[in-house]
């Protein structure tokens, strides 16, 4: 059960404010911050301001640079781990005065959309366990292991700041393979860590929602709260656009449950509040269906699973991915690629 659900605009970018960390790594390790921009195609005035839109693309692609001009393949976790919360600024006064833990986690979301766009932050429900999901939703944006290791480091970060140094997860997942660097993982988030996941997750208990903040009982927080996030939404709101086309919600709605559950038309149709008929004929209008997107993305998890490290047989992949068996999926990929997986997986390897 999907319980919030961070706004959807259309352009792909992020607030500098996030590389400051990577920034003061490129000056601790003496590297040159020039070279670096220009071996991802940012222009030396892109960092001026803190509060500057730069691509998604260029980010991820400059942390991922970073880490590998740097030899530090866990940099991104290593930024995270001392990620000072206060570094958020007035964002972060007002999540400390939402009250409840839950309702911190709720403003972060809600906010998410005003800091880094083209990306799913939301809680999931299961029972007496709340997911915590991260991912950029262009599946083309890879590999990105540095921002997912930072950003999921610095949220744990901000909850213990919030919550006290003993807070620690149930579980913690990444899209990306960990096996080579799971003790470092686990010394830091302090439970179990698993990688070639679907999505980048923290895992707790659903009663810790219910927890009272630090300033649960500071009224004079909480008759400024709704002045800050009034300040905040205007202030940020600039070049954010929160509505993008319907074959790109489609699209991102698809590629979200590929992998992790069934994808049915009417699922998608009726998340998105319209009569499938409706929805069928605004597609084509746009010339775009829903068997290629559904192929597209399931093509593009079977290829990124197959060139991990960690093994996984095709049978489990073909059920992953929503097929009735490995012969079905083989045939699939293979007409989409012009080679069969097995030989693409060796080929990876």
């Amino acid at each position: 059960m999907a319980m919030v659900r961070a706004g959807m605009p259309k352009d792909a970018k992020v607030r500098v404010i996030f590389m400051s960390a990577f920034l003061r790594a490129i000056t601790r390790k003496g590297l040159n911050t020039g070279y670096l921009l220009r071996r991802v195609g940012l222009p030396q005035d892109s960092l001026a301001s803190p509060v500057d839109w730069i691509p998604l693309r260029h980010y991820i692609a400059m942390t991922e640079l970073i880490a590998q001009e740097s030899r530090s393949a866990t940099l991104g976790l290593d930024m995270g781990s001392v990620f000072d919360p206060d570094e958020l600024g007035p964002f972060y006064m007002l999540m400390m005065t939402a009250g409840t833990f839950g309702a911190m986690l709720q403003a972060f979301i809600r906010f998410q959309v005003y800091w880094q766009t083209d990306t799913c932050l939301e809680m999931h429900a299961d029972g007496d366990r709340v997911e915590l999901r991260y991912v950029i939703r262009d599946s083309d944006i890879w590999p990105r292991r540095q921002d997912a290791e930072f950003t999921l480091a610095a949220i744990t970060r901000c909850i213990r700041h919030a919550l006290g140094e003993q807070w620690r997860p149930l579980n913690v997942s990444f899209e990306h393979d960990i096996s080579n660097h799971g003790p470092v993982m686990h010394e830091f988030f302090r439970c179990p860590v698993a990688g070639a996941h679907s999505y980048n997750a923290i895992v707790f208990p659903r009663q810790a929602l219910a927890m009272p903040l630090p300033f649960n009982s500071r009224s004079d927080f909480a008759r400024v709260q709704p002045v800050i996030e009034r300040h905040l939404i205007d202030l940020m709101r600039a070049g954010t656009t929160e509505q993008t086309g319907i074959v790109d919600q489609v699209r991102w709605l698809v590629a979200r449950r590929v992998g992790v559950q069934d994808v049915q038309f009417s699922a998608i149709a009726a998340e998105m509040g319209m009569p499938e008929r409706t929805l069928r004929r605004q597609l084509n209008a746009h010339g775009a269906g829903f068997r290629e997107m559904l192929l597209k993305e399931r093509m593009k998890r079977a290829r990124r699973l197959l060139d991990g490290r960690a093994p996984i047989s095709l049978e489990r992949l073909a059920e992953k991915l929503g097929y009735s068996d490995a012969a079905a999926f083989s045939r699939a990929f293979k007409s989409w690629h012009g080679i069969s997986p097995r030989r693409f997986a060796h080929r990876a390897r």
